[in-house]
């Protein structure tokens, strides 16, 4: 998955994380060997935005640490380890190495959220751009720019820091990244990711197609991520000219209700999802 700067500074932020071992003026070498509670820590700086439940989560894993030497060669793994089993830090971001003369020096980022699912009309959990489930509690100034996501019907969510499995989210994940670029680069106001109507939901093996629907109900019919590699379909850069083409003639997509823009030919249709003419080099 490509690279995305998704709305919100929770993304890019870093926390700092000291655990100290050494009391007083206690020698190094003496204070190392001995064995010191991880649960004495200093947090030098948490991610913006960290929602308060995410921070409760991290404290009570710290509290759970063990005792141990500085010099046992399994600390560093140990203090990974412990970090990487809080559901909303990303485990391939934590770094780990001695600070003397304090202890342990750890780094991380949080995982970034991609798409919040939808349950029968209401807002559900949010996963992370890797797939995994993220705990509860994004702040809603965030949480409101993230793009939505149906599940489908039967379709279960695993807890908190465990990946889906879904045939549908999967593919929704490669094609949220398509569709926030979408919407930085063209203005659009995409809220929403849905499966294609009349697409049977269950075809295993092959990921559904997608609308991007717009605030006011209008239609991208963008299909599948370019990612799936669909070799009856247009390319990621030939949806993204048909669409360009579409924007000279209808500002914003003002007056149509459906772009079609995966079929072997671009469509377009009015408010009362009428074909209408297609504009000039729409291919």
């Amino acid at each position: 998955m490509q690279k995305l700067l998704l709305p919100g500074v929770l993304l890019g932020a870093v926390l700092v994380m000291v655990w100290a071992y050494w009391v007083g003026r206690e020698p190094g070498l003496e204070a190392a060997a001995r064995d010191r509670s991880l649960q004495h820590y200093r947090i030098d700086r948490y991610p913006e935005l960290l929602p308060q439940a995410w921070k409760e989560e991290l404290l009570a894993r710290l509290e759970q640490a063990p005792d141990l030497s500085l010099l046992d060669p399994k600390a560093l793994e140990v203090a990974r380890e412990l970090l990487a089993s809080v559901s909303w830090i990303q485990p391939e971001s934590i770094q780990v190495s001695l600070q003397l003369p304090e202890g342990l020096k750890l780094r991380y980022r949080p995982r970034s959220p991609l798409i919040q699912i939808s349950v029968q009309g209401h807002r559900g959990p949010v996963l992370a751009a890797d797939g995994t489930v993220l705990p509860p509690g994004l702040p809603a100034a965030l949480a409101d720019t993230i793009l939505l996501v149906p599940l489908d019907p039967g379709d279960q969510l695993p807890e908190a820091g465990r990946q889906v499995a879904s045939p549908l989210l999967q593919e929704a994940l490669e094609v949220a990244v398509e569709a926030y670029a979408l919407r930085r680069k063209s203005g659009l106001p995409i809220r929403r990711l849905e499966r294609q109507p009349g697409y049977p939901a269950n075809s295993p093996g092959v990921p559904p197609p997608f609308c991007l629907v717009l605030e006011d109900g209008t239609e991208i019919w963008w299909g599948r991520s370019e990612a799936a590699q669909d070799p009856f379909a247009p390319s990621l850069e030939q949806k993204i000219a048909r669409l360009v083409t579409t924007l000279r003639r209808y500002p914003d997509l003002l007056g149509l209700r459906r772009v079609v823009l995966d079929q072997p030919i671009l469509k377009l249709f009015d408010s009362r999802n009428q074909p209408i003419a297609v504009p000039e080099a729409g291919f």
